[in-house]
């Protein structure tokens, strides 16, 4: 999986001989994309320049949610540990932006697959016009205030021009069955 400065995100497949890799092009950001993390291996989360998060079926490059609520460019994106006997629903998404805030996200449910491979899983990337491609997206649009966004963190706060910040991580695991976060 990498994220590319050509707005797009891309898997490759390999084969178990380790020739001739599959490309598979996700191309919903509107900007550079800076950061993408797996939440378990068929759903994926992306955070890019356009302040917009995108979470993924790694079968279909139409995105099933979009979280909407940086006002900067989103750096980081991670999903939360997972934890014995719990569902990779349970799990939550935490993203870092350069607006100094740290938001905390939960899938209104678990991405359903559509049974079908999308006619994106094509090897080459396809040009496409970004107007119509954005009007077929079918998507589930999730801002602050909704019940996925479960927790905003001002963490860099006051005057400062730069509240860029490029580092996020989850603990392992709490002793007390809650969870932590760190942000720089």
């Amino acid at each position: 999986m990498a994220a590319k400065d050509d707005f797009t995100v891309c898997l490759y497949v390999i084969n178990f001989d380790l020739q001739q890799p599959k490309t598979i092009s996700f191309e919903a950001h509107s900007n550079e994309v800076n950061d993408v993390d797996w939440l378990d291996d068929d759903v994926f989360a992306s955070g890019g320049n356009d302040h917009m998060i995108f979470v993924y079926r790694a079968n279909d490059r139409r995105p099933r949610f979009t979280f909407k609520g940086h006002t900067d460019d989103v750096t980081r994106v991670q999903w939360s540990p997972s934890q014995s006997g719990r569902s990779p629903q349970d799990r939550l998404l935490a993203s870092a932006s350069d607006d100094g805030t740290v938001f905390i996200w939960r899938l209104p449910q678990y991405p359903a697959d559509r049974g079908t491979v999308s006619r994106s899983m094509s090897p080459s990337k396809q040009p496409r016009d970004k107007e119509q491609a954005s009007e077929d997206l079918p998507q589930v649009v999730v801002s602050p205030g909704s019940e996925c966004c479960v927790n905003r963190l001002i963490v860099v706060n006051g005057g400062t021009e730069n509240k860029r910040m490029n580092t996020l991580e989850w603990s392992p695991s709490c002793h007390d069955g809650g969870r932590m976060i760190v942000a720089a």
